[in-house]
């Protein structure tokens, strides 16, 4: 049986299905509930609140792309909007939308599950749907003041810009050793 459902349905869709069973003449149903959220893009705040595990649907401009058949180890992508950066990890519907139709530029909205690496948060095994083919122009986030007023380096005080493109001016970066600094303008 196969049950149609609009998985992009503005409220909540609850239904049952009962199972029927027969065995030696005798007859027994079993109903099960079961729930489709209703469809609900997240603005980056929103994300940044889910848990591990649970279902995202979020959408930004293609400001990156990783793909295994240019020899990165995953394909994903990193979309931007002015508010947070979105990373994609693993690209899921491959097989309906190759990697190679993917532009920068592109307006895309990816629906997967929401998981967080060594820190970084991540919209894993993502079904991913260009919104429009059409590249558009975008634009770096300064985040040069939040960059410097950050007391540390943690997710809470500069990760928003995780996947976006960002534009850094007169700030100091040193490497975890310190055996290097960079200073300058970077974008």
């Amino acid at each position: 049986v196969t049950i149609d459902v609009n998985e992009k349905a503005a409220t909540e869709v609850l239904y049952i299905l009962t199972a029927k069973m027969s065995y030696n003449g005798e007859t027994a149903t079993l109903p099960y509930e079961r729930r489709v959220p209703k469809f609900q893009e997240l603005t980056y705040a929103e994300y940044a609140t889910k848990e591990k595990g649970d279902a995202v649907v979020v959408k930004g401009i293609v400001v990156g792309i990783l793909s295994k058949a240019a020899g990165d180890t995953v394909d994903g992508l990193f979309l931007h909007t002015p508010e947070g950066g979105f990373y994609i990890y693993g690209v899921a519907n491959t097989d309906v939308t190759p990697m190679t139709e993917y532009k920068l530029g592109q307006e895309v909205r990816a629906s997967g599950t929401m998981d967080i690496y060594n820190g970084t948060l991540e919209v894993k095994d993502a079904v991913c749907e260009i919104l429009n083919a059409t590249p558009v122009a975008y634009e770096a986030v300064d985040y040069t003041e939040a960059f410097k007023n950050a007391a540390d380096a943690t997710l809470e005080a500069i990760g928003a810009p995780q996947a976006m493109l960002v534009t850094l001016k007169d700030v100091t970066i040193s490497d975890i050793e310190q055996t290097r600094e960079f200073v300058g303008t970077y974008q």
